[in-house]
């Protein structure tokens, strides 16, 4: 679950282009070409310019946790049903939350983020679900995110929750691999990908 990022936006675009959603990717996102590397069948819930506890334009309406239960993210009265069970929850959400200069999004996010990470429990009581964020957030602003992540992840874990990781070996992208509006392009994800298929084949034996 996650952003922009998780949709592969504009991965396969430069950064002289002026539509980034011509140019989307999920193929070349970071979660797709994890499944194909542990030989795992991936969905995902992805909302380009949507945040935690607030979007990238600073506005509250339809974040993730609003929308995760609809089958169709603009129709409210469509329910998803949860009856297929993953493996393994994959979170990247926070970067739209504090980017834009916008600032550290405090407590509200950290509730919100131990909100919805305890309704994907409820819904998913036997999957890992791993937290992580990146590649877009460097500086503090990725140190702030980070620590809001971490805090919620430990307070799960002290509450008996054990399956329940935050996943920090993501960095920062470097400047080469930035594509169209500065999102990932495929030499990025693949990194990315790479790193949590990793994590996936440790943690599950994938």
């Amino acid at each position: 679950m996650g952003d922009s990022i998780s949709a592969g936006y504009g991965a396969l675009g430069t950064l002289n282009d002026a539509d980034c959603f011509v140019t989307e990717s999920h193929w070349d996102s970071f979660e797709a070409i994890a499944a194909r590397a542990v030989g795992a069948e991936v969905s995902t819930i992805a909302a380009s310019g949507h945040g935690m506890y607030r979007n990238y334009g600073g506005d509250m309406t339809d974040t993730m946790p609003k929308i995760y239960a609809r089958t169709l993210m603009n129709d409210t009265a469509s329910v998803w049903s949860f009856a297929i069970q993953p493996q393994a929850v994959v979170i990247n959400l926070g970067t739209n939350d504090i980017s834009n200069g916008k600032g550290d999004p405090g407590t509200p996010f950290r509730d919100a983020y131990r909100g919805f990470v305890e309704t994907v429990r409820a819904k998913y009581p036997g999957a890992l679900i791993i937290c992580m964020i990146g590649p877009l957030l460097s500086g503090t602003e990725l140190t702030t995110i980070q620590n809001h992540i971490r805090a919620v992840v430990q307070a799960r874990n002290a509450a008996g929750d054990a399956n329940i990781e935050y996943f920090g070996d993501v960095v920062a992208q470097t400047s080469d691999k930035a594509a169209c509006q500065y999102h990932p392009n495929p030499a990025e994800n693949m990194i990315v990908g790479n790193q949590l298929a990793t994590e996936l084949r440790a943690r599950l034996g994938w």
